[in-house]
């Protein structure tokens, strides 16, 4: 399958210089995700900021043997333990829900990338998306702490193709529907259809 991961930092309009790191490339896509994601991701190509993707190595590369910093958590999906929000319902869209496995190699420059993306951000927020092939549907969740964000990251509970909206203020809820919520079905209103926010 092929796999790409996506980051931006919201409303940053100056460059953004990037750290170098040993086991990840970053590059900056702002120019191109656009026009590559916007029949498909529209509520994300819409907001401001800059996006960059990471990869293991700058492209092209080989295509036989391409690098990787991420892959699918087959024994968890296989298994049927994959944690998606309880709202999405739709037999299809679960389907495509692969839990996300970052490399352990890779994991710690993985990790200061994110926080320092949070840094860089007016609004000290970033939107995260894991893409593999497959779902058309844009799922977004959020805000999410990043501290509760990473936690997930390392149980493999962050899932490919859906959007998450990473905060910096680890003091701000967590407001993606699980089992253990307190609040109901009403407290969650639709967006274009399947973005959901809490007011």
């Amino acid at each position: 399958m092929s796999f790409s991961l996506h980051v931006l930092s919201l409303g940053k309009r100056d460059k953004i210089e990037i750290p170098e790191y040993s086991t990840i490339y970053v590059s900056d896509e702002s120019k191109e995700y656009d026009a590559r994601y916007s029949n498909i991701y529209q509520f994300m190509t819409m907001q401001e900021g800059q996006w960059f993707s990471i990869d293991k190595e700058p492209f092209p590369y080989d295509i036989i043997d391409i690098p990787r910093v991420c892959d699918i958590d087959y024994e968890k999906a296989e298994s049927g333990q994959r944690k998606y929000p309880e709202w999405i319902d739709n037999e299809d869209t679960i389907y495509d829900l692969y839990p996300l496995l970052i490399y352990d190699y890779v994991f710690e420059d993985f990790e200061h990338l994110l926080r320092y993306m949070l840094d860089q951000s007016p609004l000290s927020k970033i939107m995260f998306l894991a893409r593999v092939q497959g779902t058309y549907e844009e799922i977004v969740c959020g805000t999410i702490p990043i501290d509760k964000f990473i936690s997930k990251l390392k149980n493999t509970e962050v899932q490919f193709n859906i959007c998450y909206i990473i905060s910096k203020d680890s003091t701000i809820p967590d407001y993606v529907p699980s089992k253990d919520d307190e609040f109901g079905e009403d407290d969650f209103r639709p967006f274009n259809g399947r973005f959901y926010f809490r007011d």
